[in-house]
């Protein structure tokens, strides 16, 4: 039995959903050919600041990608863009820096409900074969785990079975930092946290613990994954966070280190 999934980002290509695509890490592939008239959306209930693509066949021909929010009459360019996919070249964030006058719409085919777009488009064609396999929102990728937890990304031994990359276990340590912020009364939805830097670090100790939990057996590798899971509360204790509390999107000056977290570190 499968959760039902109501929060999930939701994308459409041109005119055609393709949420069952890229809702999660084992959904099926999306032929990713886009060119210079195409539109790939990506929506949320609220205002988000960036989102983690990942290809399962790389675009090789970098291209320069616009990225833009709806203010309520038309398209206008984010302000700030960065693009860690290198031009769709490799899997990576699309990060902005939201604007006050981001409006919601019905964007068709989902036009019962209003959500937050965010319009791609790219200079020239990707290539042949392209294939995105999920728009995830993530709090830390591959690169920062392996900067923390080097054996884990190196050793294919800790790869699920039947999976050659840990997105699941990426997003679970996100979902996991997420509600550690909810239990603790930070926040009441992860779009709510705007800056993921601000959270990355503890998010690849949640990876750790995520990666180690199901397969802990020995008293050593218990210890790192307790290790592990002490190491996440101590950086969301260690740091505080600039918190949306108005859901607007922009961190306003009374929302700066606002969201202060206090767990236990053992």
């Amino acid at each position: 039995m499968s959760v039902i999934q109501r929060n999930v980002t939701r994308t459409v290509l041109n005119a055609t959903e393709t949420t069952s695509y890229t809702k999660s890490p084992s959904a099926d592939e999306l032929t990713f050919e886009l060119d210079v008239a195409d539109n790939f959306y990506i929506g949320y209930k609220n205002r988000f600041a960036s989102r983690y693509f990942h290809f399962s066949t790389l675009n090789a021909t970098a291209r320069t990608i616009t990225v833009q929010y709806w203010d309520g009459t038309a398209w206008d360019a984010v302000e700030d863009f960065v693009d860690q996919t290198a031009g769709f070249t490799k899997s990576g964030f699309l990060s902005w820096v939201n604007v006050s006058g981001w409006n919601s719409y019905a964007l068709t085919p989902i036009d019962d409900k209003d959500l937050y777009w965010i319009k791609i488009t790219v200079n020239g064609a990707l290539d042949a074969g392209t294939k995105l396999q999920s728009v995830l929102n993530l709090f830390c990728d591959e690169n920062m785990a392996r900067v923390y937890y080097p054996e884990m990304i190196s050793d294919t031994r800790y790869l699920p079975p039947g999976r050659t990359d840990y997105l699941e276990q990426l997003e679970a340590a996100t979902n996991l930092v997420a509600l550690r912020l909810k239990q603790h009364h930070i926040i009441e939805d992860i779009s709510q946290v705007i800056d993921i830097n601000e959270v990355a670090i503890s998010a690849v100790h949640a990876f750790a613990y995520v990666l180690l939990n199901p397969i802990a057996k020995d008293e050593s590798e218990k210890e790192s994954r307790d290790e592990a899971e002490i190491n996440m509360n101590k950086e969301l204790n260690r740091v505080k966070l600039d918190l949306d509390w108005d859901k607007s999107g922009v961190i306003e000056t009374n929302e700066q280190n606002t969201g202060n977290i206090f767990i236990a570190r053992s």
